[in-house]
């Protein structure tokens, strides 16, 4: 059991998350302003994760978000919003907010995603990799590289990074990684040899994300050199590693562990 407060406007999905977090076992506060969260944080004990939206009345989510951490620098925040859009998640980036939901979203979603920020996280029964590993193929002097990179860290992924094709290889052998994402801004003869080399490696090889900044000129080759994800580098952040998220359980039939169990 956790203790959460949630920071939520609009009464019906209030009391809609906080049942479902009551029923998951959860000790749940709310507050439906910014005055109020403040209230609450003043009054009790640490809590284990704080859900907010980003738009108030009375102020803006990324107001509560820097009061938290500076109280509770450690704590899991989580942010609910209807305008999911790339400068609100690169802020919500800087903020080191855990996790970033687009409304509207199902209850199911978002306990799936707070059983994540529990840390029992993605795990395999009998798998000796790493938990969480990736090795990202990637150019890090693109912007926008670097905010995927960083958001797959904060969700708690290992990331080697690489521009080197047979480097990426000999790591892949070495470690066999949950996923390897090749970006074939590398090179298309690269990242298209990469592929076909990662697949030779039979069942027990990565899902293959391929980056793209076109990736509506890679879906027949996608499909055709059997390719499990294809994103494009304009994609947002958070949605970007929930995609992986997703990919990783789909691929390897991974379980979220429930925080209850």
């Amino acid at each position: 059991m956790a203790r959460v407060l949630l920071i939520e406007s609009d009464d019906i999905l209030r009391c809609a998350l906080k049942r479902a977090l009551a029923i998951d076992r959860h000790e749940v506060d709310t507050a439906a302003t910014l005055s109020q969260a403040r209230a609450l944080i003043e009054a009790s004990p640490a809590y284990d994760f704080f859900v907010t939206e980003w738009h108030f009345d009375d102020g803006y989510g990324r107001d509560i978000i820097k009061d938290i951490r500076r109280r509770q620098p450690l704590a899991k925040i989580m942010v609910m919003t209807g305008f999911p859009v790339l400068e609100n998640q690169l802020e919500a980036l800087s903020l080191e907010v855990d996790d970033y939901l687009g409304k509207p979203f199902d209850v199911e979603e978002f306990l799936a995603a707070l059983r994540r920020l529990s840390g029992e996280g993605i795990h395999r029964r009998s798998d000796v990799r790493p938990q969480g590993y990736l090795l990202a193929m990637v150019q890090d002097s693109i912007e926008s590289d670097r905010a995927l990179i960083r958001c797959l860290r904060l969700g708690g992924f290992m990331i080697s990074l690489t521009s080197d094709p047979l480097a990426a290889l000999a790591k892949i052998n070495v470690s066999m990684p949950l996923a390897a994402i090749v970006d074939v801004g590398l090179g298309e003869e690269k990242g298209l040899d990469l592929i076909r080399r990662i697949r030779a490696l039979g069942a027990e090889r990565p899902a293959i994300v391929l980056l793209s900044d076109e990736p509506e000129k890679w879906v027949r080759q996608t499909w055709e050199m059997g390719v499990d994800l294809l994103v494009g580098r304009s994609a947002l952040p958070y949605d970007f590693r929930r995609q992986i998220e997703r990919l990783i359980l789909e691929r390897w039939s991974l379980k979220i562990k429930p925080v209850t169990q």
